[in-house]
């Protein structure tokens, strides 16, 4: 399933967006669906039932990548070289949307202060280290995991089940690991053979056992000021000395900034933050800044083999405010983005490169990437030659012998129709003949008029054998063989690429989809130079059928045609070679599959055909042998000589088993949970980004999946928690009458998507809290919507709606009616609150800072409930701020008296109106003036909040304490000293993105981006 992902432009921000339980424990672990109930009528041809929500995911993707918006006034300009207008205007889009993600970055020519995460990390440590006589020294924190996250059998997308972890962004093996045969599952391995996985936000793991089935895993990174990891690197002099990078570099909504750079010696026990000097240029001069990686995603290392102390570091952009319904706003970097090197062991680091250029193919007009450099490597024959890969602009290089050393465009990205969604990857090694050869994968999202090929809309994957020549050569002889023009000139570039069906190439025809600057990669092993490994993301409608999804694929002839071997290109490593049979009745029951969107790969040092895969859930391990399975390709449908040889060709070398290495990985990112009111400590539902919607009851260990796809938000009705909700992206909305049995969930969400109303990625939506109001549920898009039986007729939605069938298209899935007259003026909803101390008071915030009361929110006709601003966020002279609600609480005494908590930086605010600073308010309305009043609760003195952003805020009733998520941990503000503090000890650091309690039995969840979920009793 895909993730939303919002890909920031240095001028602007571009949402692109794609798609992405108390039941009886036996409806999941022990009733899976046969093959029968989960096969099409024609299941002997191959076809597995895909649900609607997966049916959904993949339309979703096809319509991001033929998205041809043009966000700028000229179509063929891709960037800005002026980095000084980073606060400039940057209106861009048609939705409101849109609009509101640039109002939420800053505060344009207002001189905010460029220092977002260190701002936070300061605070933290402050809050940290003041203690007086409220401070919490009570129970600390424990983790309810999961550590076997399991997809059952009716989740999964084979027949078997499936363990999980959340996103993985990098990986790194010790070079001493000596396993040169495919080794059996249940092989140890020494201590010396270390695998080190890093975690979008999780941090960063190790284990000595890579080649058991079952290694165990040790969480490493404890020390570090931030657990979002970009890249891990091993130094080739010494095995033991290893860098982590922080901050994730994929361009998506979540890709959390970082805080620098970290190094271990001694294979990761211990580390130490190198407090690095960076220096670029200004407009008046050089710029110098301390620890200048902060708020930077460190996305690529390359060391110079020669010499220990210089090694070279590619950096992006990076978002803050990691939320329930996705709140994130670029993070407030100092320093640059671009390439950077060290010539001392990374105590000081000189900027090589901006990302960008005078001359710049194929206009040649000026360009800068909009995003930040995204690889790095030196060539394999000679480490002076520096070869650097940026978003939007291709591949450059700097070669002493080819412009004088100056970074020079060698490869320009075929697609550049949207800002910061053009990505392009590579991978050199040397050949023979000692040519150096360059891999390279290269995808974007849409076409646009101008370009020399405009009908190259799909992602591609091309090489070069004879690099080293200059750097104009090889630009002219791309512009000659981009698609449709002439045949690649000797050693020059070769496109490996068709979308023809009927051609040898197609095996890697659009394999990112839509969403390239997310999951891309290309991989190629030492000594090997004609295998590779092309990662995309995941083509739906082609599992089971023409393919096994194209996730992953391998070429051992370079991506030429094998005439030897049916012209196969690319094989397909997404599905191993274990139950392939569609006829059978164990089809996919022993088979494991790679999840979509594909992140970070590494190959076995003794032997490369075993390797190591990280993607949105999870790692994955090959058995290092492969098998053909092309004799099931007539059985899944493929019928025409075309698509019948493409079949055999994908499936002739697949790999005999693959393994998922996720038990024990405790990396979820969890975006939301939500408590049983009947049974708030032993059943929750947890949403999470790209694995689904999980069911914890009662154990830390396992936890199993509801329901795929992405999890956004979810709530238990109140007067028979039986019934229950949760949501995909977007407003994508289910129902379950059967206790979250995962065959039973019920789209309710036609109403919403027919509104063609704006909405977060995930949207805002609760049950009311009453049990004499069960049954109503509230969502926000840009009006609030409601609903009093659970979405519909059970009924018709069990005969019409029901995710696996039978799904009818009748287009009336759901009974939501609009709640008020006019829908809430300052973009989407980011927030809704129902009080428990009356049945009709609702409160709504908008992710433009507007706050609503609604009253009679309980009326028969909803269209009469009263609707109140009781905010000024966008008037002129404000005075309350002008950024993301993420957290509302009404008094359970009072409707109309109440807390409300911001996302964002102080100094932010739109051009026109005035930064008012504060994240948690106090606000009291008396029910007749226009606007309540609002009194900043962050305080003063060493007690203060201070210029912290909240992504979520609860309040314990008893005590008055309030409880406010940050993308540092937790905090508490003691109601009567009005000091914050740490919240309790225990917690691991992480961006925690949403807080739920449960006033009965006074526990509070914390859902936290990578560090899965974790409990607090007060």
């Amino acid at each position: 399933m895909t993730r939303c992902h919002l890909v920031v432009a240095l001028l602007f921000c571009v949402a692109v967006f794609t798609a992405c339980t108390h039941h009886t424990s036996t409806s999941r672990n022990n009733t899976a669906p046969s093959r029968e109930a989960l096969a099409l009528p024609n299941a002997a041809k191959g076809d597995r039932v895909q649900p609607r929500w997966m049916k959904e995911d993949a339309e979703e993707r096809q319509e991001a990548r033929e998205r041809t918006s043009k966000f700028l006034q000229l179509d063929r300009h891709r960037a800005t070289p002026e980095l000084r207008n980073l606060e400039g205007s940057r209106r861009f889009g048609p939705t409101a949307l849109e609009d509101e993600k640039v109002a939420t970055r800053s505060a344009p020519g207002k001189g905010l202060l460029l220092e977002g995460a260190a701002i936070g990390r300061r605070e933290i440590a402050r809050i940290a280290g003041f203690e007086d006589a409220d401070s919490d020294k009570g129970r600390p924190w424990a983790s309810i995991g999961p550590t076997a996250a399991t997809y059952p059998v009716a989740t999964s997308r084979t027949n078997a089940p499936y363990i999980t972890s959340g996103r993985i962004t990098a990986l790194a093996i010790d070079p001493r690991c000596g396993v040169a045969a495919a080794p059996q599952p249940e092989d140890d391995e020494d201590s010396r053979c270390s695998l080190y996985v890093g975690a979008a936000g999780g941090g960063v793991w190790v284990t000595h056992r890579p080649f058991s089935a079952t290694p165990k895993w040790k969480f490493v990174s404890g020390s570090f000021a931030t657990n979002a990891i970009g890249t891990l690197a091993i130094s080739p002099s010494d095995p033991d000395v290893i860098y982590a990078g922080t901050g994730e570099p994929n361009a998506s909504s979540d890709s959390a900034a970082g805080l620098g750079l970290y190094r271990s010696n001694n294979g990761g026990e211990s580390w130490r933050h190198l407090s690095s000097t960076l220096t670029f240029a200004g407009s008046s001069g050089p710029v110098t800044v301390a620890d200048g990686f902060n708020d930077l995603s460190i996305s690529s290392i390359a060391f110079d083999p020669n010499n220990s102390s210089t090694f070279y570091v590619a950096t992006t952009l990076g978002i803050r405010g990691i939320n329930a319904t996705e709140g994130g706003v670029l993070a407030a970097n100092i320093a640059q983005p671009g390439l950077y090197k060290t010539t001392d062991g990374g105590s000081s680091f000189s900027q090589i490169w901006n990302g960008g250029g005078a001359t710049c193919a194929p206009f040649g007009d000026p360009c800068l990437t909009s995003w930040g450099v995204d690889k790095v490597q030196l060539d394999p024959d000679d480490p002076t030659i520096i070869y650097a890969a940026g978003a939007d602009v291709g591949i450059w290089r700097s070669w002493t012998a080819d412009n004088a050393g100056a970074f020079s465009q060698i490869f320009f990205s075929q697609n550049q129709a949207n800002i910061g969604s053009d990505r392009t990857d590579f991978a050199l090694t040397k050949l023979a003949s000692g040519k150096s050869r360059i891999y390279v994968a290269t995808g974007a999202t849409g076409a646009f008029a101008g370009f020399p090929a405009p009908e190259t809309s799909f992602s591609q994957v091309w090489r070069i054998d004879d690099a080293k020549r200059p750097a104009a050569t090889l630009v002219a002889e791309e512009t000659a063989v981009v698609p449709g023009g002439s045949a690649p000139a000797p050693g020059g570039w070769t496109l490996l690429t068709s979308p023809s069906v009927n051609d040898p190439r197609y095996a890697t025809f659009d394999f990112c989809t839509g969403q390239c600057w997310y999951d891309i990669g290309i991989y190629t092993p030492a000594g090997r130079p004609d295998t590779v490994f092309v990662l995309g993301s995941y083509t739906y409608n082609e599992a089971y059928r023409l393919s096994n999804a194209r996730a992953v694929l391998r070429s051992t002839t370079a991506g030429d045609p094998d005439p030897n071997n049916n012209n196969v290109t690319f094989t397909d490593m997404t599905f191993d070679g274990q139950t392939p049979d569609p006829t059978s009745p164990d089809w996919l029951s022993a088979t494991t599959a790679i999840h979509p969107d594909q992140h970070a790969f590494v190959f076995s040092p003794a032997n490369p055909d075993i390797w190591f895969e990280g993607s949105d859930g999870g790692l994955v391990r090959s058995s290092g042998d492969y098998t053909s399975i092309s004799s099931v390709c007539p059985a899944r449908g493929n019928t025409t000589s075309g698509r019948l040889a493409t079949c055999q060709r994908l499936l002739s070398a697949v790999p005999v088993h693959n393994f998922s290495l996720n038990s024990g990985l405790a990396t979820l990112q969890f975006q939301h949970l939500s408590i049983n009111p009947n049974n708030p400590l032993g059943e929750l539902q947890g949403g999470t980004q790209d694995n689904g919607t999980f069911q914890f009851e009662g154990s830390s260990k396992v936890w199993l999946e509801s329901i795929g796809g992405d999890g956004g938000l979810s709530g238990f009705d109140a007067s028979n928690p039986t019934n229950r909700f949760h949501t995909f992206f977007s407003s994508s909305t289910d129902v379950n009458f059967a206790g979250g049995d995962p065959t039973q969930w019920l789209y309710v969400g036609d109403p919403f998507s027919h509104s063609g109303e704006s909405v977060r990625f995930y949207m805002p939506i609760i049950a009311d809290p009453r049990a004499d109001r069960g049954g109503s549920i509230f969502a926000g898009l840009q009006w609030v919507w409601r609903t009093t039986d659970n979405g519909g007729d059970a009924a018709f939605l069990a005969n019409n709606c029901n995710e696996f069938g039978p799904f009818t298209n009748s287009g009336l899935c759901g009974d939501w009616k609009h709640l008020g007259n006019r829908r809430l003026t300052g973009g989407t909803v980011s927030w809704i609150t129902r009080s428990t101390g009356d049945t009709g008071t609702l409160w709504a915030g908008t992710a433009s800072g507007r706050v609503y009361i609604f009253k009679n929110a309980d009326a028969d006709n909803p269209a009469t409930a009263g609707q109140f601003e009781v905010s000024n966020a966008l008037v002129a002279n404000n005075t309350t701020p002008v950024r993301f609600i993420s957290g509302i609480v009404i008094d359970p005494a009072n409707p109309n008296h109440g807390w409300v908590s911001y996302g964002g930086y102080n100094d932010v605010a739109p051009l026109v109106q005035t930064a008012i600073p504060g994240h948690v308010f106090e606000v009291n309305w008396d029910g007749v003036s226009a606007t309540a009043t609002f009194t900043s609760l962050d305080g003063t003195g060493r007690g203060a909040l201070g210029d912290l952003p909240i992504n979520s805020m609860v309040r314990d009733n008893a005590t008055g304490d309030l409880y406010a998520a940050t993308d540092f941990g937790v905090l508490r503000r003691d109601a009567k000293t009005g000091h914050w503090h740490n919240a309790a000890k225990g917690l691991p650091m992480v961006e925690v993105s949403s807080l739920s309690i449960d006033q009965s039995t006074r526990v509070l969840y914390a859902a936290t981006h990578g560090r899965s979920a974790w409990k607090l009793l007060l």
